[in-house]
């Protein structure tokens, strides 16, 4: 046999992630033959005509899942050696063919591997760190992150990508219960190591099987009952668990590392259900191929939810979405801010479903969610940190809102250059801020509707609470006043909790608070000696109630 090259060598380190013993095919499971797992495919090595003595064929296979249109996730060990890069006579695919993921018809290219950082030097070269063949880490370590992604020559549109779980979803007892289903494309029993299968060892199809959740060991690790029997190509497996309690019922929840050589002995995952996980996720999605799911996804359907990174902090952030069936280059951009619970942000579209036909909109409702953006974080912008210390302008949200507009706009071809945007509650203090310091946010209306505190228009009162000692000058404050700001209260909103010392300072109620920003904003306008254009506007007989209130914020834009 001809000596092997450098390239080869490289070429070899690919092979042995996915060749190993046993690296985890779904042992008497079934075929997926109603297409129910569309989001899984393979990622297939294949060795073209070559001098390096590589024999031609498959060298390796993996299962994994859409995640982006062009994102694939999967274990890390599977394309470690990889990474540094693929020698010119070496494709490396994926398939998300149902029944024969070797039909080259299907495949879609892969252009770059990426690996978590966790991950040692080893798992770069051969023999690689497949926990089931090699002793680099154990299966469970909660140092390691047995997780990659690869990015895809083009865009997979066909396929809806896979949604994540929410952060900690393994550790909530009550999704820990429910159902599980791990999809994958491995082999149906242990397959030797040496030397490399032929594609006949496969048939190339994707199976499913129910399995039990165990526990969480960590961070990163999780256990699965047996017989969930994963074996070897099932590597990078999803596990999605069934929770009807959300919108989208199938999350992604981990992917299969280890099963062990005899495919019986183990069933270690590595979670993908963590903050820090699904950060690390959504960043390198955005460097290397832009905006999470993008927004094409509302292209093809008239209403759900795709990712966005805020630029500002990289922190993903759900965009619920819903539109006109009918959209041309004058459909006008609506947000909806959510509440200070980020979960509502959902809602959004039944809210304003008589809204959207009629006006021929788009309405998007970002969803920060407390991981990300704890505590006061998201009603005050993101301007303050916990200890309430400014924080430097481009970590500020407002940002994430100009990005937004930018991306569904150019999605669209729109040929609006302003926005709208309301926002209820807590959703109210984010849009009075941004009215407030993001002087050049490109919003043609802003309604605030019931926040429960604002950030006064006065320098008798401190930031965040008033405008002393923050990021606003004298001199800003005419143009600022010159906005086109609604102020919208419910006259019966006159019940509250007990809050701070500064928000009561402003006024024992929502109502009353809400009267004192306005009263703040005329006192200073005259103390300038310019006009003031914000606008008060009452909605008799209504309480603090999200669906009314909203509606009327969108009718205010109208207006």
């Amino acid at each position: 046999m001809p000596r092997r090259s450098g390239l080869a060598a490289v070429l070899v380190a690919v092979l042995v992630i996915c060749s190993a013993p046993v690296p985890v095919a779904l042992v008497a499971s079934a075929k997926d033959t109603s297409h129910r797992f569309p989001e899984t495919g393979a990622i297939i090595i294949w060795a073209g005509p070559n001098a390096a003595g590589i024999p031609e064929g498959l060298r390796a296979i993996c299962s994994g899942a859409l995640i982006h249109e062009r994102a694939f996730l999967t274990s890390g060990h599977c394309i470690g050696p990889g990474v540094r890069g693929i020698p010119p006579f070496i494709q490396v695919a994926v398939s998300f063919d149902p029944a024969n993921a070797f039909d080259r018809a299907s495949w879609v290219p892969v252009t770059r591997l990426v690996i978590h950082p966790s991950l040692p030097e080893a798992c770069l070269s051969a023999p690689g760190c497949n926990p089931t063949s090699t002793s680099v880490f154990p299966a469970g370590d909660p140092a390691r992150a047995d997780v990659g992604l690869a990015i895809l020559a083009r865009r997979v549109r066909h396929i809806r990508p896979a949604t994540l779980a929410r952060p900690g979803a393994l550790t909530d007892p009550r999704v820990a219960k429910l159902p599980m289903t791990v999809v994958g494309y491995g082999s149906t029993k242990p397959i030797p190591r040496d030397p490399p299968p032929a594609a006949s060892t496969w048939d190339g199809s994707r199976r499913f099987r129910t399995s039990a959740f165990e526990r969480a060991l960590n961070q990163y690790w999780g256990t699965w009952s047996l017989p969930s029997r994963v074996c070897r190509g099932d590597s990078g497996a999803p596990t999605f668990v069934d929770d009807a309690r959300e919108k989208r019922a199938r999350r992604l929840v981990a992917v299969v590392s280890d099963g062990g050589k005899d495919c019986a002995s183990t069933d270690a995952r590595v979670r993908v259900d963590t903050a820090a996980m699904q950060e690390w996720i959504a960043r390198v999605i955005h460097e290397e191929v832009g905006q999470l799911n993008s927004a094409s996804v509302a292209g093809r359907q008239a209403s759900g939810q795709f990712l966005f990174i805020d630029p500002g902090t990289s922190h993903p952030i759900s965009v619920w979405f819903c539109r006109a069936s009918a959209i041309g280059p004058e459909t006008r951009i609506v947000f909806v801010m959510h509440g200070s619970e980020s979960q509502t942000a959902r809602q959004a579209c039944d809210i304003a479903s008589p809204y959207i036909q009629a006006h021929k909109a788009i309405v998007l409702a970002p969803q920060f969610a407390e991981e990300y953006y704890p505590g006061d974080a998201y009603m005050f912008g993101n301007m303050v940190d916990s200890a309430g210390r400014l924080l430097p302008q481009s970590a500020w949200a407002f940002g994430a809102i100009e990005e937004l507009f930018d991306l569904v706009r150019a999605e669209f071809g729109l040929s609006q250059t302003r926005y709208d945007i309301v926002g209820f509650s807590g959703g109210a203090q984010f849009v009075h801020r941004l009215a407030l310091f993001a002087p050049d946010a490109r919003f043609r209306r802003a309604v605030a509707a019931s926040a429960g505190r604002y950030a006064l228009p006065s320098w008798a009162e401190r930031f965040p609470y008033g405008l002393a000692g923050g990021p606003i000058e004298r001199r800003m404050l005419p143009a600022v006043f010159s906005r086109d700001l609604v102020l919208l209260l419910g006259d019966q909103d006159v019940t509250d909790r007990e809050r701070d010392a500064a928000s009561m300072a402003q006024g024992k109620t929502r109502f009353a608070r809400g009267l004192r920003f306005f009263a703040a904003a005329i006192d200073e306008a005259a103390a300038q000696g310019v006009s003031l254009r914000w606008q008060l506007r009452l909605v008799p007989g209504v309480d603090h109630s999200a669906v009314p209130m909203v509606r009327a914020a969108l009718h205010e834009l109208d207006k």
